[in-house]
């Protein structure tokens, strides 16, 4: 082909990996009604009279529908997850590129995708499936959308922080997720501290004390 296209999130499943799906999704320009794998930019308030930039790159956003897209690989056995409900984190972080867009492109509507081998679970949709044999289901619930302000109260502290890692060049505090699952993915574990002492001692990681890696700052 040598035209552009939007891979539909039905057709995204089967042999593709992770960065295989971003491939059908990375378009650098504006294609027909979709922007594709944009970065974009803003700044964001630390006080009253300061503030740092801040930026993200969307996986797709729709202008007809105004409605901003998500796209997640996971492993089959994700599906049990996403049965609990949505991930603190993949709320704040679509929230975040909506807040992102606020001055450029009105988001509306947040979808979020969730895609296995097997098949793909989209954000405010019932969703079917087999385990043990037996026929399962539940509803994915809608991404919720934050205000401005509920959004900059939830993220502020984080910001400051890692901002003031960055000046003084001190990594900011570790935060393993639910049980430790982004400290057992990240790439410095080797290194650190907080993650001997406490994600391979079976502790449950939460807000730690700050990981000692020399020479890098994660976040």
């Amino acid at each position: 082909r040598v035209g552009d296209y939007v891979i539909e999130e039905q057709l995204a499943g089967g042999g593709f990996g992770g960065q295989n799906i971003k491939v059908g999704l990375a378009i650098d320009e504006v294609m027909n009604d979709y922007y594709t794998e944009k970065r974009f930019y803003r700044d964001f308030p630390l006080t009253a009279k300061t503030s740092v930039k801040v930026s993200g790159q969307i996986d797709i956003y729709q202008k007809s529908t105004r409605t901003l897209h998500d796209y997640k690989t996971m492993a089959d056995k994700g599906i049990y997850y996403l049965a609990k409900g949505l991930k603190p984190a993949h709320i704040i972080q679509v929230n975040f590129y909506k807040w992102l867009l606020a001055d450029i492109l009105p988001v509306e509507k947040i979808k979020i995708h969730y895609i296995s081998m097997g098949m793909v679970c989209t954000t405010g949709t019932h969703i079917n499936f087999i385990d043990r044999k037996k026929d399962k289901s539940f509803d994915l619930p809608d991404v919720p959308m934050m205000t401005e302000k509920e959004f900059i109260k939830a993220v502020g502290p984080k910001v400051a922080e890692i901002h003031e890692a960055f000046e003084d060049g001190v990594p900011p505090s570790a935060d393993g997720g639910d049980n430790g699952w982004l400290c057992k993915n990240c790439e410095f574990k080797g290194g650190c501290d907080w993650y001997e002492k406490n994600v391979l001692t079976g502790e449950v990681v939460s807000n730690g004390n700050g990981a000692k890696v020399l020479g890098v700052v994660t976040i």
